[in-house]
């Protein structure tokens, strides 16, 4: 994954990026216009007492000239003094500086050209010894002194308005990212445009959010309508089957009739809080109905409707429940949870042991059965029963948890508080 990185701090990175650049280039341009102008008024020193050197020259009778006050006429490369030694490739005719470190001798100007000396031409070398600028250096150092001062002030001014043209920029980007932070997770209502500049793109951005809510919101809502609907159709069936049911107790019958009773009674049973359970999760308003202690024979009841589950398998559970117990879920809700987990543990664990554990904190459920691993080959998971759980857990904002107890088994927890 990608540095996520701050917009603002992004630029002000890349304009200090960009003000580096400009300042190197302002220097270079500086030093590059200051040794052109250096050079250029050297060569004219030179072509001005050139004609009087070759003059002086011209009689080989000295390989050291006096030119002028300044400039010196050197007609063999020994007679040049021990600080300089000419380098190699140099441009005929051309002014070239020399520079020396801090506390040696003073920078000068030198060129090298051909003059007749006792009748031959050879190579002469002048050396200026004095500061070709004069007055001028100290006028254009100021002038670019000045220049410099002055980027300097306008890269402060740009940094300044890049700063609040960011923020202009960001500011309703965070408004944004804070409102939708803060809203809740039911809430599937249109975003209203933050506080600032609102630029095109963020508009883009809020339209497009507030698209996939509506969409989201429709979903929902058909999905609860057709719970609605669904349950109410059930009931009707559901009615005459246990109408059915009474009249086959009520008739008597052999025991094989007996037990059919039995079957069918508990699927009815079964179906029945099925269909509640649609009912809850269709209904928008969450049911408060304060706190209350939970007894144990309230979830012994719960479990005891799913024990037809453990026949003909060695399984038992045990059942904890923290003295004191307080909760704010109602019954139904309660029995639709609790009897889910339970449910779901009895169905996957054929031996072994199921613990149910309550307290104010949680509830859990550990079993013994055949883990996540061996849940996720079927091809209907742990089937119906986690899935209303979660529905219920995310509709009543509990957190629900499912993992492996080793080293067989698995263990659902929903959180409390």
């Amino acid at each position: 994954m990608k540095n996520i990185r701050m917009a603002r701090r992004l630029t002000f990175t890349y304009f200090a990026i960009v003000s580096a650049v400009i300042i190197f280039i302002h220097f270079s341009v500086y030093y590059s216009t200051f040794e052109g102008i250096e050079r250029s008024l050297a060569k004219d020193r030179f072509d001005e007492v050139r004609p009087h050197a070759a003059e002086l020259v011209a009689t080989g009778l000295h390989d050291k000239v006096q030119v002028s006050p300044h400039i010196v006429a050197y007609t063999t490369p020994e007679a040049l003094p021990d600080y300089f030694s000419p380098p190699r490739g140099i441009q005929p005719d051309q002014a070239y500086e020399v520079h020396f470190s801090k506390g040696e001798v003073p920078e000068f100007f030198y060129l090298k050209t051909r003059m007749m000396v006792a009748g031959k031409q050879q190579q002469v070398w002048l050396i200026n010894f004095k500061d070709v600028h004069e007055f001028d250096r100290e006028e254009l150092f100021l002038s670019l002194r000045f220049q410099f001062l002055m980027s300097l002030i306008l890269l402060g001014m740009s940094l300044l308005v890049v700063q609040k043209i960011s923020s202009l920029l960001t500011d309703p980007l965070y408004n944004l990212a804070n409102q939708i932070r803060q809203r809740p997770a039911d809430d599937h209502s249109e975003l209203e445009n933050p506080e600032g500049i609102i630029t095109q793109e963020l508009q883009v951005l809020i339209d497009s959010f507030n698209q996939h809510q509506q969409t989201i919101s429709h979903l929902i809502e058909r999905e609860r309508a057709f719970n609605r609907h669904a349950s109410h159709e059930l009931r009707t069936p559901l009615m005459v089957i246990k109408g059915a049911l009474s009249l086959l107790k009520a008739s008597g019958g052999d025991q094989f009739a007996q037990k059919q009773y039995q079957r069918l009674h508990q699927a009815s049973e079964e179906m029945n809080e099925f269909i509640s359970t649609l009912l809850t999760l269709s209904r928008d308003e969450d049911e408060h109905h304060g706190s209350y202690t939970l007894e144990e024979n309230q979830i012994r009841q719960i479990i005891q409707l799913h024990e037809h589950l453990l026949e003909d398998k060695k399984l038992s559970w045990t059942l904890t429940l923290s003295d004191n117990c307080q909760t704010e879920l109602s019954p139904g809700v309660l029995k639709i949870l609790v009897g889910n987990l339970v449910k779901n543990a009895f169905s996957y664990t054929e031996e072994g042991e199921v613990i149910i554990d309550v307290n104010p904190q949680r509830i859990r459920i550990t079993d013994t059965g055949i883990g996540l691993e061996q849940a996720r080959e079927h091809s209907q998971g742990f089937g119906l029963g986690l899935v209303i759980v979660r529905d219920i857990c995310r509709k009543y904002r509990l957190e629900f948890a499912l993992q492996d107890n080793h080293p067989k088994g698995c263990i659902a927890e929903i959180r409390l508080g």
